[in-house]
């Protein structure tokens, strides 16, 4: 069997859609994959098997957007059979209908998309939608039942970095914490969408408490990339600017994990993360790392369907990130028992 997968989508949804991936081929034999991703899942997509052949989505845009593109040109044809070639399934993640003429040009059995942009859903031989209240995942879920009658599935967060990621970030732990009795912070600051940062200052108040009453040490981490499409990633900045308000006891790692295996096997050695609705929470709370996630919410159904996913995870959810002062989120992570356990283990 051959699938082709469209998972032009965040690190969030990579982290949950891979798990999907592993079960499709746990269950099935012989089974080929392509996929289109974007860098981040590349390299996630590249560790868990090999026979997955892996479409950079930057080279492949750069191809589509061709002004010359023609889908019945020789050109167009050989991208399109030696990438994608003849597939049983093609499964498009929330395609937009800026994806238009690709799924026109894909020869495949069935077409499916999940959460498709409602002028996209006659391309597709089935659609399949988040429920009210029903996380991105749970809808992966359904899909495989629906599809590929597969109930058992493997748990996010079921992918490894190399043995020399693992000596590489047990060193950095090393220079950061000297003793066993100092649990480990991780902050991620940054987000791709402006209204869903928090202020700077905000941040540096929780760490320096955090630091001060509960002795933390505590690491920063972010992206070196300055731009996503048109806007500003504010990490490195951002995290400058955290780092000198804890009088340089936040240890700053941004920019120096990009490598997405790397930034996970740095989070699982950390006792504690908190960050916003980005791709690094999600890694974390699907690591089984205590998280306390920042969320500004949209809607109540976007909340539900991209809320970070596990059994150590608790979520601030607020219409307006300036709604939360360092007092109140202070306030809800002592009251979080996970929080009180991990206390007891420092103690």
């Amino acid at each position: 069997m051959k699938i082709h997968i469209n998972a032009r989508a965040g690190l969030g949804d990579t982290v949950y859609f891979i798990s999907i991936v592993q079960t499709l081929f746990k269950h099935i034999q012989n089974l080929k994959i392509s996929i289109i991703c974007w860098n981040a899942g590349v390299e996630l997509y590249s560790s868990i098997h090999q026979n997955i052949k892996i479409i950079n989505a930057n080279e492949f845009i750069s191809f589509m957007s061709n002004a010359n593109w023609d889908e019945a040109s020789p050109k167009a044809k050989s991208f399109f059979n030696d990438t994608i070639g003849q597939s049983d399934f093609y499964i498009d993640l929330q395609p937009l209908p800026n994806y238009k003429k690709e799924t026109l040009s894909v020869n495949t059995k069935s077409k499916i998309a999940i959460n498709p942009h409602p002028d996209m859903r006659c391309l597709y031989d089935k659609t399949i939608s988040s429920a009210n209240g029903e996380h991105i995942l749970s809808t992966y879920r359904k899909m495989l039942t629906s599809i590929f009658n597969i109930d058992d599935c493997i748990e996010p967060g079921n992918y490894q970095g190399t043995d020399e990621m693992k000596t590489k970030i047990d060193k950095i732990i090393s220079l950061i914490k000297k003793d066993k009795k100092s649990p480990l912070l991780c902050i991620h600051p940054g987000a791709k969408k402006l209204d869903k940062l928090w202020t700077v200052l905000k941040w540096g108040r929780l760490i320096n408490y955090l630091i001060d009453n509960y002795n933390f040490k505590a690491i920063l981490i972010g992206s070196s990339l300055r731009f996503t499409g048109k806007t500003p990633i504010l990490d490195i900045p951002s995290c400058d600017a955290i780092q000198r308000l804890t009088f340089d006891r936040a240890f700053n790692l941004a920019g120096q994990t990009n490598n997405i295996l790397l930034l996970t096997e740095l989070i699982r050695k950390c006792s504690l993360y908190i960050g916003l609705d980005t791709g690094p929470t999600h890694i974390a709370s699907t690591s089984g790392i205590p998280t306390f996630e920042l969320f500004k919410k949209e809607s109540e159904e976007q909340f539900n369907t991209w809320k970070a996913w596990g059994k150590n995870v608790t979520i601030y959810d607020v219409d307006d990130m300036d709604d939360i002062f360092t007092e109140q989120a202070v306030k809800k992570l002592e009251n979080w028992n996970v929080f009180q356990q991990l206390l007891k283990k420092y103690s």
